[in-house]
């Protein structure tokens, strides 16, 4: 979570708080004395034993989930009141309060959050357990006790045991129907909060831990540990694990009339043998933001579904505009069902940075390698990161003899194959290539290529500017 989001969440938990207490149960105090032909103030200080579930979903729960971007009127996001079937035979349909779910393309829905809400006169268990830490251990020993057959313990009454029983019974609904546990199961009366990290141990398996529960004891607590809280709750963060999407779907992740920001990104897949990478193989993705700052992937398919980029230069260009022949069909597919804005490289990195959290591929803002093979570019709106642009072409620091006899040579050998150690797809005397070591160590820390590809020719990457933003003047390819 970014800093701004952090604070912004903090605020927006006060102001619920606030206006819960001031506004909202007064008024409810009010209203159900005058129904029930008492004065008014008959039953100040009572709202919470008579506020209704509804109530606290309305004032308190919505608000809070919608915060943590789950769109409440997208059901193919969060589903209220959710049917789900029984698990064994016997039981009856049962209805989740809450259900956050996933897409995935085999049509099956897989399970994020459950929240089950609960009225404010529901307490938490163990009034004299005043840790929070304590009281995620109490549960989990609770748990212990319901399948060693006991019908309650200490500081759970029958009441909490079957809260609980519940719990577990929605999780296992959930698995059996999309075949995964659900990610988060969450039950709460809209002021305190105990959240099930792993609810396939905590509350299927027989083994839970301590560690994967978290209790927050009211929503001053949730404010002071809004990171964790969002951390663990944020659609953001729960949709990691959606899979890439037709562009077609995107209509299920945005609202009508939303606009969408998207950046073009590639899989670049190496080849390897060896110490020699011989082939690059590039599958084109629209990478799009929602207004939840959700990131998803969406993609198209195309025979042969990667591109393989071919070793020759002019070749190698040529395929690009091939790519970008790509990049062009995505946006204009997702443009029949959203307005979509393409963002440059710096405005995709800036937004990602802000958001704090970039779901599925990234550990940057940009880039990231998930091993030596695997290497996800966002790109912004380019469909490459290497350029057509030619200026430069008759740089001698290409290649790695003028730089020798310059004494401003990168390596002490030529690199003269593609290579995987170092890092380069570009040899020397290709005109992509950069052999100059004043180049390299202005690279030093900024480079987001340098996972694939170390030699690149600045003046051939698209993010030029990222790395030099006060200007090449400095660059030796400009003073030649």
């Amino acid at each position: 979570m970014s800093t701004g989001r952090f604070f912004e969440f903090r605020r927006q938990i006060a102001n619920l708080k606030t206006n819960y207490e001031t506004i909202h149960l007064p008024e409810i105090e009010r209203a159900t004395a005058a129904v029930q032909k008492k004065s008014a103030d008959a039953l100040k200080g009572q709202g919470r034993a008579i506020v209704r579930e509804a109530q606290v979903r309305q004032y308190l729960l919505d608000p809070t989930l919608t915060f943590l971007g789950w769109d409440l009127a997208n059901p193919s996001a969060i589903l209220v009141e959710d049917a789900v079937d029984a698990a064994k035979d016997g039981e009856h349909r049962r209805f989740m309060d809450y259900h956050g779910r996933e897409i995935k393309p085999s049509g099956v829905d897989s399970s994020l959050l459950i929240v089950e809400a609960k009225r404010p006169s529901v307490l938490l268990p163990g009034p004299s357990i005043t840790s929070s830490e304590n009281l995620a251990l109490e549960i989990v020993n609770a748990f212990a006790a319901i399948r060693s057959g006991k019908s309650r313990c200490k500081h759970f009454t029958a009441d909490w045991f079957d809260r609980l029983n519940t719990l577990a019974d929605y999780a296992a609904r959930a698995k059996q129907l999309s075949g995964d546990a659900p990610s988060r199961v969450v039950i709460t009366n809209g002021e305190w909060f105990i959240v099930f990290l792993n609810p396939e141990s905590a509350l299927i398996g027989k083994s839970p831990s301590a560690d994967e529960v978290l209790v927050f004891q009211n929503l001053g607590e949730v404010g002071e540990r809004a990171n964790e809280f969002c951390e663990s709750l944020e659609y953001a963060s729960l949709s990691a694990k959606v899979p890439t999407q037709h562009p077609a779907n995107l209509q299920k992740f945005v609202s009508i009339g939303e606009d969408v920001r998207a950046a073009l990104a590639v899989e670049l897949s190496f080849n390897v043998i060896g110490n020699i990478q011989p082939s690059m193989a590039v599958r084109v993705y629209a990478r799009v933001r929602t207004m939840k700052g959700v990131w998803l992937n969406f993609c198209k398919d195309y025979e042969p579904p990667y591109e393989i980029m071919p070793g020759k230069q002019e070749a190698f260009i040529e395929r690009i505009g091939l790519l970008q022949e790509f990049a062009n069909d995505i946006i204009a597919e997702l443009r029949k069902h959203a307005n979509v804005i393409v963002m440059t490289p710096t405005e995709a990195e800036a937004i990602a940075a802000d958001d704090g959290v970039v779901s599925g591929w990234h550990s940057s803002p940009l880039s990231s390698s998930p091993s030596p093979e695997l290497h996800y570019l966002t790109l912004g709106d380019g469909a490459f990161y290497v350029t057509s642009r030619d200026d430069f072409d008759d740089c001698s620091f290409h290649s790695f003899g003028p730089c020798l006899n310059a004494g401003s040579a990168a390596t002490t050998l030529p690199i003269i194959r593609q290579s995987r150690m170092p890092p380069v797809y570009f040899p020397s005397g290709s005109k992509m290539h950069c052999a100059h070591k004043s180049v390299h160590a202005g690279r030093e820390g900024k480079c987001i290529l340098k996972s694939f590809e170390t030699h690149m020719c600045c003046q051939r990457c698209i993010y030029l500017t990222r790395c030099w933003p006060t200007g090449t003047d400095a660059l030796p390819c400009s003073k030649e």
